[in-house]
């Protein structure tokens, strides 16, 4: 089938708009295609293995939690795979525990369905709704799946990328994963207590706070382009955590977030949009 010429399209896009205008001239009509070439990681797995490595460096093997999300990342089952392969061969005892506060209906078996169907071995899940509080930042109690606590180590996996409610120097991420989706139902509805102003300020403490309790060992963080694939991954300690390191992939992913080729428009019409 042949592509449609979209120059085709202009003499009717300016019959239309001189009818929509009640007969005044209509400003010129152009076509414009934006062209996309975005960085693709090819080896996913070799990459895991690297950055994993890099970042728990000098940590003491033992047992240990991997926090997954809700969130639909595209490579996370084969991510988490390569993840719970390299922290074995290190000599950690892993096992995965579900990361995403009160999403999958807020129940065990809800959240570790989830992460089943992300191709997550279903006996590599220990859910639980169950938390510990293990401190405060700002009067904020902080939650933490027991799960975590119990196995005293934790290694965060989440994307990187802007928050859709509020700006900061960290966002969602690998912070905002250990404060909020290790926290289950109670901890996600205390940091979200204060609005999203409040999540700028409350996230990078709570991070802090489990990395100075010893529980956040690490992470590995996910750089998404404008095609929804994995474009980086980069493997952060567990004092890198809601830190500068952090704040800097965040600069990354958002300058990999598809945009409008224009700096001002004054009338936007959109077909489809995901």
């Amino acid at each position: 089938m042949s592509r449609l010429d979209p120059t085709r399209l202009l003499p009717d896009l300016q019959r239309l708009a001189g009818r929509l205008l009640e007969g005044v001239q209509p400003p010129p009509i152009a076509v414009l295609r934006q062209r996309l070439d975005p960085p693709v990681l090819l080896d996913v797995e070799a990459a895991t293995h690297e950055e994993v490595r890099r970042a728990l460096d000098g940590v003491t093997p033992r047992r240990l939690a991997v926090g997954v999300g809700s969130r639909g990342i595209a490579d996370i089952g084969r991510i988490v795979r390569a993840v719970v392969g390299t922290v074995r061969d290190l000599g950690f005892d892993p096992f995965v525990v579900p990361a995403m506060g009160s999403h999958g209906a807020a129940t065990a078996e809800g959240q570790a369905d989830l992460l089943a169907g992300y191709g997550i071995d279903r006996g590599l899940i220990r859910a639980t709704m169950d938390t510990a509080v293990i401190g405060e930042v700002d009067g904020i109690p902080v939650h933490v799946d027991r799960e975590v606590v119990e196995a005293g180590a934790v290694f965060v996996v989440n994307r990187v990328k802007p928050h859709t409610s509020f700006r900061g120097p960290v966002e969602s991420g690998l912070a905002k994963m250990a404060a909020v989706g290790l926290g289950k139902q109670g901890g996600a509805r205390n940091m979200h207590s204060r609005g999203p102003a409040g999540l700028r300020q409350l996230i990078p403490l709570a991070a802090r706070l489990l990395a100075d309790r010893g529980l956040l060992v690490g992470g590995l963080a996910i750089i998404e382009n404008q095609r929804d694939q994995t474009a980086r991954l980069r493997g952060l300690r567990a004092s890198e955590v809601g830190g500068d390191a952090e704040a800097a992939l965040l600069d990354g992913a958002r300058a990999l977030m598809p945009r409008l080729p224009f700096d001002d428009l004054d009338v936007l019409v959109i077909d489809r949009i995901g």
